[in-house]
């Protein structure tokens, strides 16, 4: 990426930063998952000053197909998780962010997976640098995901972002892509259990000679 897109870049990543913040407030017993959208898209756009294009997921625990969907009528149960993914779309280039917020405690359940998921994102990230293999770290992280005793997430464990939101490198397990300098990639794993709940976590990083510089900032604890 340019200086110009990079710069670009990060005023996305700033609004999903915000997006994040309003959606957290808003994760309460009661509140649907277009009430906790609404809110995100509303602070992002206020913030921005105009019209913010916004995609990905919304959506609460016990759904049964609960990796992923647009927003609706479902309300937030007492201890429900609710999985925000944030995607704005603003001077051609796009952004990306997870978190996943709960209505009230944790369960003992959705406590270790949050550690889980946590520790693997962290571990990937500690994994980017120029010369990597995509899908060596996609391996790793699908393996840590095992290595702790749960079913691993089905769908990619990262992907590059820019003038689309899913782009090259493509972190899957087919993929022999290097990393290089100045790629910005997302990493997202995640434990799922369809029906019941879920969590996922996203953080954005430019890859630098030094490793990963990470570039979202949105509270995941």
């Amino acid at each position: 990426k340019t200086e110009e897109e990079l710069a670009k870049l990060r005023r996305n990543f700033d609004l999903t930063g915000v997006g994040h913040a309003a959606a957290r407030k808003a994760s309460i017993v009661g509140s649907r998952e277009i009430d906790v959208w609404n809110a995100a898209h509303s602070a992002i756009q206020a913030a921005a000053g105009c019209r913010v294009p916004l995609g990905n997921d919304c959506v609460v625990g016990r759904r049964a197909f609960n990796i992923g969907g647009w927003p609706g009528d479902y309300a937030l149960h007492e201890q429900e998780s609710i999985i925000v993914d944030l995607s704005t779309i603003l001077d051609g280039y796009w952004s990306d962010s997870c978190a996943t917020y709960y209505a009230g405690e944790r369960t003992p359940l959705q406590e270790k997976i949050h550690r889980t998921v946590t520790d693997a994102l962290e571990y990937g990230i500690s994994l980017v640098r120029p010369g990597a293999v995509a899908r060596d770290i996609d391996q790793k992280l699908r393996q840590f995901i095992a290595d702790a005793g749960y079913p691993v997430y089905p769908h990619h464990t990262g992907h590059g972002v820019g003038v689309s939101g899913h782009e090259a490198p493509r972190i899957v397990p087919y993929s022999d892509e290097v990393l290089r300098e100045g790629m910005v990639i997302m990493l997202e794993p995640g434990i799922y259990f369809p029906g019941e709940t879920g969590v996922r976590l996203e953080d954005a990083m430019l890859v630098t000679a030094g490793g990963a510089e990470v570039w979202t900032h949105h509270d995941k604890s």
